[in-house]
């Protein structure tokens, strides 16, 4: 739900996950696999933030498995989550599931080419992993090109531009 997803903004998470769970019932009840998934997805995300790892994970992976039985492969809601995964395995450790996980992120963001900020985030995070891995001759690249997507998405003054161009 939207006013999830304000409260979750706002890092009011209590309520976040109040009404995105609502939410989550409501599309679940009226069977909306797309909803649903949007909403676990953001239920994932409200998760992973209250660093809730094991519940997030969880729910980023039951949305992946819906997008991809209701979706196409490469729709960019399956991109979405495999983004939101791949950065929580990343968080927990897991660099090689993450990797795998990101590339796909990235696959899906490059098959889309009006999703030029998630393919951002996907080559940023997938420049972390890499980095992480000990292949910053690997994750270089991927950071000037998230950079060079940020600044196209965001302009030349933006936080996410910063991050990426810190990383190079």
């Amino acid at each position: 739900g939207t006013l999830g997803q304000v409260y979750a903004y706002q890092q009011r998470f209590r309520e976040a996950e109040q009404w995105t769970a609502r939410a989550l019932e409501i599309f679940e009840k009226g069977g909306d696999p797309e909803r649903t998934a949007t909403a676990l997805n953001n239920l994932g995300y409200i998760r992973d933030f209250q660093e809730r790892r094991r519940d997030a994970e969880r729910d980023y992976r039951r949305a992946l498995e819906i997008n991809e039985k209701h979706l196409r492969k490469d729709h960019p809601s399956v991109g979405e989550v495999c983004a939101n995964l791949g950065l929580l395995l990343q968080t927990t450790g897991r660099l090689d599931e993450a990797e795998t996980v990101l590339r796909k992120a990235v696959g899906i963001a490059n098959a889309n080419p009006s999703e030029g900020a998630n393919l951002a985030y996907a080559l940023n995070n997938l420049g972390s992993v890499l980095n992480a891995k000990g292949k910053p001759g690997e994750a270089e690249p991927l950071f000037a090109k998230a950079a060079s997507l940020f600044e196209k998405a965001f302009g030349p003054e933006h936080l996410l531009l910063a991050r990426s161009l810190r990383r190079r």
